[in-house]
């Protein structure tokens, strides 16, 4: 493919939607054009991988020009999502987010089905919940077994300030 025309029809179908995007080029020629922000659940990259390759394998002197790669980043904050993602065939995953279903079938001619699966990262609250759980339960627990679960929630609030 010929990736300015790509960039310039990715730029374009970004503006249109409202969608954030960033260009990174290096010293070697290579450039990636990112549509999504970095926070996003979805995001795209679009890039030239022959001079990836070449930079890879600087020996090799049959790499064509003209190779880019479209590639689609997931990362679901649920884990029940990130099982059901993983299962799922690679022009499915496409079929994540409105906007990446229709870069697919725009850009790409990949009839994405749109996927029933909605997911939000998980708040601050939750991932903190989640993350204490993982690193104190144990202890709670042992605490709980000595001194049962009315005291030891005294003793938890008291410590974080709240009790």
């Amino acid at each position: 493919a010929d990736f300015v025309a790509l960039d310039a029809l990715a730029v374009g179908f970004a503006e249109q939607r409202g969608i954030s995007f960033e260009y990174i080029v290096n010293s070697e020629g290579g450039a990636t054009r990112y549509l999504g922000a970095r926070s996003s659940e979805v995001r795209l990259r679009v890039y030239k991988k022959s001079e990836q390759l070449r930079a890879l394998h600087p020996e090799r002197s049959d790499i064509p020009d003209g190779i880019v790669r479209a590639e689609l980043q997931v990362r679901p904050g649920k884990r029940d999502v990130k099982e059901a993602t993983a299962m799922m065939h690679a022009d499915d995953v496409w079929g994540l987010s409105a906007w990446s279903r229709d870069f697919a079938a725009e850009l790409l001619q990949i009839d994405a089905p749109r996927t029933s699966t909605h997911f939000r990262r998980p708040s601050d609250w939750a991932r903190g919940l989640y993350f204490f759980g993982q690193q104190y339960a144990p202890m709670v627990s042992r605490r709980v077994e000595l001194v049962g679960v009315g005291q030891a929630r005294a003793e938890l609030l008291d410590a974080l300030g709240v009790g």
